[in-house]
């Protein structure tokens, strides 16, 4: 069993999400810190038992009139060690007991998007971007 917590920056953090930043040249690992340290995202660390397996970083916002959490990045700690079945559905529970009513995710990784579908989330959109310079 997974248990989530809030937690403060670590380099430990930086080390799990920074892969999952690198695909976006805007927001790269040091705009999530700096997110997180301003207390404009939550880092919250994923433990299996005395475990650190990862972290995920979560931000809340208005979806209509629903308190919609937004995960903004995770990853995991345990190299080689896919925990998205098992880790997507107490990120979703995790999100329920901080009040949120839905909850989202951006991905550009097909098998993170099939990890969500296995755990009864929709795709509703694609985004694509062009950096015009």
């Amino acid at each position: 069993m997974f248990a989530l917590a809030h937690a403060p920056w670590s380099e430990m953090a930086r080390a799990a999400l920074g892969p999952a930043m690198a695909g976006d040249p805007l927001c790269d690992v040091g705009w999530l810190q700096d997110e997180v340290q301003a207390g404009r995202i939550m880092l919250v660390e994923i433990r299996c038992g005395d475990l650190k397996a990862g972290y995920v970083a979560l931000r809340f916002e208005l979806y209509g009139d629903l308190r919609e959490a937004v995960m903004v990045a995770a990853g995991s700690i345990l190299r080689g060690t896919p925990l998205s079945n098992e880790v997507i559905p107490r990120i979703a529970e995790f999100a329920r007991e901080l009040g949120a009513q839905s909850i989202r995710s951006h991905t550009s990784r097909r098998g993170v998007g099939l990890a969500l579908q296995r755990n009864g989330w929709a795709e509703v959109e694609r985004v694509y971007r062009k950096v015009l310079s």
